[in-house]
């Protein structure tokens, strides 16, 4: 993959790694595509969203209405 070259023994076997991974994707299952979901990098408002969620869901946060929401009285 000489777009993907870098040159080194290292660059080579990563580069193996990726074609074996996108070879393997058509065989995944339901299971192992939520397990690889949960691994994927987050952005910083997605980890503050889910802070937010986890503190109020322990009580300790508040509920904010969002833009579009509503709130139940």
């Amino acid at each position: 993959m000489p777009a993907w070259e870098t040159g080194t023994p290292e660059g080579a076997e990563e580069s193996w790694k990726l074609v074996r991974f996108i070879r393997h994707l058509p065989a995944l299952t339901a299971e192992k595509l939520t397990a690889m979901e949960k691994l994927n990098p987050k952005s910083a408002a997605e980890l503050a969203r889910d802070r937010e969620i986890d503190e109020f869901l322990k009580g300790s946060g508040t509920a904010t209405p969002r833009k579009g929401g509503h709130v139940h009285k």
